[in-house]
């Protein structure tokens, strides 16, 4: 398999994980 497409795949999960424990609002003024 492809190494990016993987960590594309935890980076995902890590995301939704941060988005039931942080406010939606502060993660998108981190990331603008």
């Amino acid at each position: 398999g492809h190494p990016r497409q993987q960590l594309a795949i935890i980076f995902g999960i890590g995301v939704s994980t941060l988005y039931r424990y942080f406010p939606a609002s502060r993660i998108k003024k981190r990331m603008n």
